[in-house]
């Protein structure tokens, strides 16, 4: 038992140096983030003109063009508002913010256009995920094609939705379009989103 003892002590100093760095730590990244959130709030407000607005294309909001979509706008709730929600998003600005900080966003472009830039983030949310409701009710009503068309629309602008990509690549797989998929998942890997080492991984069981 004595000669376990030295170890004992060493272990319980090595633990309590641990614990004392891991808090100096912290404490540093916490003075940090108020550093750099204190020079945000200072930034002025900029010119959002330069953004990268997406702009929704009239094929997706075409029904007469798809008999399928129309049918499900018709008979499923979910569908409908899917596709009323892109309609009305099609007159308002969307700009895709993902993994983008707060913070970061009010020194890039000025703390008094959070609100505004908050709103174009949101509306892409609202997007991506009426895209990913119409393109997985158009793939379980067997119109791929259509299906497709959604989809990938929401993949160009930067989805996350990991559903998104999942039904995407069971398309490319039903018509043997392995390229499009190996694509696929070299486009996932550019996402600033934290829903990208899933997305790869799910993408790589299906190659």
């Amino acid at each position: 038992m004595r000669l376990l003892l030295p170890y004992f002590i060493i272990i319980i100093c090595l633990i309590q140096l641990y614990i004392k760095k891991s808090e100096r730590n912290q404490q540093e990244k916490l003075e940090k983030f108020w550093e750099k959130e204190r020079r945000a709030n200072g930034v002025r407000k900029k010119d959002l003109s330069g953004l990268d607005y997406i702009s929704i294309p009239d094929e997706c909001t075409d029904l007469e063009s798809y008999p399928t979509l129309l049918s499900l706008t018709d008979n499923n709730f979910s569908c409908k508002r899917a596709y009323e929600t892109i309609c009305n998003l099609k007159e308002k600005k969307i700009v895709n913010l993902t993994g983008i900080s707060n913070t970061d966003l009010k020194l890039n472009y000025g703390v008094a256009n959070l609100p505004v830039l908050t709103e174009y983030d949101d509306n892409f949310t609202e997007l991506v995920r009426s895209l990913q409701t119409l393109g997985h009710c158009l793939l379980e009503a067997n119109d791929t094609q259509t299906a497709q068309i959604f989809l990938e629309f929401a993949v160009s602008i930067g989805s996350d939705i990991k559903q998104t990509y999942s039904d995407l690549a069971l398309i490319f797989s039903k018509h043997g379009e392995k390229n499009k998929l190996d694509k696929l998942i070299t486009y996932a890997s550019t996402l600033n989103s934290i829903n990208k080492d899933l997305i790869i991984q799910d993408l790589k069981q299906l190659q």
